[in-house]
């Protein structure tokens, strides 16, 4: 069995519209559009420092990228901050096996601690739920 359904939009003879579910019209729920996602995200988008920083980052990157006058303007400031980055890129692909296997089990644990600090720990199942659930 699945639980994917399409959204089918309803209006009621009153004009307030909602979503069909097992046969009824639900208010309070809307088909999201475009300008529904625009409404509730766009402010706190705009609002949002990181979404600032990640956007700027972009926009600098791709100027850096596209524009060679932007390459030799930045070319200071880029050496300095792709130093780091080249020295531990020489260190891993000059070394053997294991230092690409130091650099994996670092780029995992800075996924992992991402991960925890973002959304914390998985909730582990109860002892009911694991003794009821079937395994096929």
């Amino acid at each position: 069995a699945s639980s994917y359904q399409m959204a089918v939009a309803c209006r009621l003879h009153n004009g307030t519209s909602g979503i069909l579910v097992a046969g009824k019209c639900h208010t309070g729920v809307e088909v999201p559009s475009v300008g529904s996602i625009l409404g509730e995200e766009g402010p706190a988008l705009l609002r949002s420092p990181r979404s600032w920083a990640v956007s700027l980052g972009v926009a600098v990157l791709y100027t850096y990228f596209m524009s060679s006058w932007a390459r030799a303007w930045m070319k200071p400031v880029a050496n300095v901050a792709a130093q780091p980055v080249c020295c531990c890129w020489r260190w891993a692909r000059t070394g053997g096996c294991w230092r690409r296997l130091v650099v994996l089990a670092a780029a995992t644990a800075l996924w992992l601690l991402f991960t925890l600090q973002r959304w914390g720990p998985l909730p582990s199942p109860t002892r009911s739920a694991l003794l009821t659930t079937p395994l096929s």
